[in-house]
């Protein structure tokens, strides 16, 4: 899903937010893009971060933070 919560409501984004948990949880894979890494952080399992086509970054959600993830984007800008 690319940016699937850009233009909804916030009752829209929780909705959208709940269903790709559910999806992870029966063990389905959902590419999630987005620019709020606090949305990624609340329902990814893994983070990849891509900076002008390269992955700079490719972790588990429980192994890091939103502010390691920030710096990260930050330093390879």
């Amino acid at each position: 899903m690319n940016e699937p919560i850009a233009a909804m409501s916030l009752k829209e984004t929780k909705n959208i937010l709940e269903l790709m948990v559910r999806l992870r949880e029966t063990g389905s894979a959902v590419i999630f893009i987005s620019h709020n890494i606090h949305h990624v952080f609340s329902v990814a399992g893994r983070l990849t971060i891509l900076s002008r086509g390269k992955k700079i970054a490719d972790l588990k959600i429980s192994e890091t933070t939103t502010e390691e993830e920030v710096s990260t984007m930050i330093m390879n800008d």
